[in-house]
């Protein structure tokens, strides 16, 4: 008979390394769902930091147009901004120095025309076709513009707007300021992001108003239909979107301000792999530690299956073929311990003892037998 292979399924150690791994798997499999829940709550943990920063993001973007709002309303009220053109650029000039972050101030009559500016004109500027103006004069509130590139200016901007009503409550022209964008999202620059994260604000239309980092680059450039649908519906959930960069992130959304100060939408993305970066180091740690378990209790089950099991199998194997053979004086030499096979050694030698003293007295008989048949042998010869 051949003896059992190191590596066969029906072999005793592979069965016991087979129980070992079959004990082990529940934890390997507790492992996976811990490290798959550990990634979902770093997502959830994240998410709610994220929608922190964003409607900080947003909010600090809202005081900026408020601040904006509010310098017009002012400026609506004095009483040189319909006065002469001299007098009215000087206004908006000093208005223009004194205020941070803007790059140009100035009045529209109703048929469109630029009459006066804090910035001096080439050349006649109609600003008639553009929506903010024809919606401040419609409307008679303050309107936060959509995306231009401005025509006095030549820089991006966005035209905030505001109606000039005089004590008729007739408008009579609107005033205006240009907001320069590269000013717009600093609060960006008070904050620590993962690396690769964005900040983006965009109009109504879609169009990227402002982005962190490189907003030179994507000044003027429209989102993705998915972002696009996804800021419409801001602060509803947080969404995994596939950026223009090719650059997969979590995002969440805020409005800027109320309906009545702007339709501008903030958003914040952070790479997927930076969200569950930590879960996964942890989970691979675990997975790490319980390959190393893993092996070790197999290597002892191999070693210790081998002592405790193996061996002494093969010796009772080996006693049972000798006394197959007619070898009856073999024993297994096995400690006759309470263990099964202890047990089984133990009644294998008393096995062999009894069938040894069977035959003892079976040879006996036999002599015996041979002793009384040479009698009468020689009996009958007398």
């Amino acid at each position: 008979m051949n003896r059992p292979g190191l590596f066969r399924l029906n072999s005793l150690r592979s069965r016991l390394m087979l129980l070992v791994a079959l004990a082990i798997l529940p934890l390997a499999v507790m492992t996976v769902v811990g490290g798959i829940r550990e990634r979902e709550q770093a997502v959830e943990a994240s998410e709610e930091n994220l929608r922190r920063l964003t409607n900080l993001a947003a909010a600090n973007e809202a005081q900026s147009i408020e601040r904006a709002r509010q310098i017009l309303v002012d400026l609506a009220s004095v009483p040189d901004l319909l006065g002469p053109t001299s007098g009215c650029n000087a206004l908006l000039a000093d208005v223009l120095d004194r205020n941070e972050g803007y790059v140009n101030f100035g009045l529209i009559q109703l048929n469109g025309e630029v009459s006066c500016s804090a910035v001096p004109m080439l050349h006649p500027v109609n600003l008639g076709d553009r929506s903010h103006f024809k919606r401040a004069i419609a409307e008679r509130r303050f309107i936060a513009g959509d995306y231009v590139f401005g025509r006095v200016i030549r820089r991006h901007t966005i035209n905030l707007t505001y109606p000039v009503i005089d004590r008729s409550g007739t408008v009579v022209a609107v005033v205006f300021a240009a907001m320069d964008l590269a000013g717009l999202d600093t609060f960006v620059n008070d904050i620590n992001l993962p690396p690769g994260s964005v900040l983006v604000t965009t109009d109504a239309n879609g169009t990227i108003i402002s982005r962190r980092p490189d907003p030179e680059r994507w000044f003027g450039t429209r989102v993705s239909s998915r972002m696009r649908d996804a800021m419409h519906g801001a602060g509803r959930r947080a969404l995994v979107i596939r950026d223009d960069d090719g650059v997969e992130r979590l995002h969440t959304f805020a409005r800027v301000g109320g309906p009545a100060l702007t339709d501008y939408t903030v958003t914040i993305g952070i790479p997927t792999e930076t969200v569950t970066a930590g879960a996964r180091r942890a989970q691979m740690m675990s997975l790490v530690g319980l390959l190393a378990t893993t092996m070790l209790a197999l290597l002892a089950a191999w070693l210790a299956g081998d002592v405790l099991i193996v061996q002494r199998v093969r010796k009772l194997k080996d006693t049972a073929t000798r006394i197959a053979a007619g070898d009856l004086d073999a024993r297994s030499g096995i400690a006759y311990e309470r263990e099964e096979i202890g047990q089984l050694a133990e009644a294998l030698d008393e096995m062999a003892a009894t069938l040894q003293k069977k035959e003892a007295a079976r040879s006996l008989a036999e002599r015996e037998l041979r002793a009384a048949d040479q009698r009468k042998d020689e009996f009958l010869a007398m």
